[in-house]
């Protein structure tokens, strides 16, 4: 289902079975039937433009897809489950990440985080994991990986290096994007740096 989100940006919810979701099996898994759940759809022109999935690596994490048509962007929470050993929620991100392989990548990029501050030991170890299991998949499917420095990406969205979340969030919609949180706010970020900086070259 579709839902106007304003600046020509609608969100669409979550709906179980989609017949216009990524089709993707590893070793005869069942699919995951629909992989962004509930996410904003911007509908953009950039037939000849290359397929990019933009991410912010974290347990909360923004995630951005550009195809030919339309862009599409939200948040996923990783968060471990009560039921869960410690290396499944890094699989299920793994299965969601296989379900963008019918999307035909042609690039995919992260913010790349060299520091974190005192007290996020946890934090650090959780951004290596993911960022391992993305790597590892985007190695799989031989699809090229571009990064952008914390720094880099404020200064090329806000044009300062050191701006804060609400700065970012704020440059973000400026853009004519509609994301809902930090998270989406700086996968996006990282999509339109990507496109514009040429990263894909």
């Amino acid at each position: 289902m579709l839902r106007s989100n304003g600046a020509g940006a609608v969100r669409r919810e979550a709906t179980a079975g989609a017949s216009d979701a990524p089709v993707a099996l590893a070793h005869g898994e069942t699919p995951v039937a629909d992989p962004f759940g509930e996410h904003n759809v911007l509908q953009v022109d950039r037939v000849g433009g290359p397929r990019i999935l933009a991410i912010d690596v974290g347990t909360s994490m923004g995630f951005a897809l550009a195809t030919q048509t339309y862009i599409a962007s939200g948040t996923k929470s990783w968060t471990e489950r009560k039921d869960e050993t410690r290396g499944d929620r890094l699989y299920r991100f793994y299965r969601w990440l296989n379900a963008m392989r019918g999307e035909r990548l042609d690039l995919v990029a992260y913010e790349l985080v060299r520091g974190h501050g005192p007290g996020q030991i946890l934090a650090a170890h959780c951004y290596a994991q993911f960022e391992g299991v993305l790597l590892t998949w985007c190695a799989r499917y031989g699809i090229p990986v571009r990064t952008v420095h914390t720094g880099t990406l404020k200064k090329a969205i806000t044009g300062r290096g050191n701006a804060k979340k609400p700065d970012m969030l704020a440059a973000v919609r400026g853009l004519g994007y509609s994301p809902d949180g930090h998270d989406e706010a700086d996968a996006l970020a990282v999509l339109h740096w990507a496109t514009t900086a040429k990263a894909i070259e």
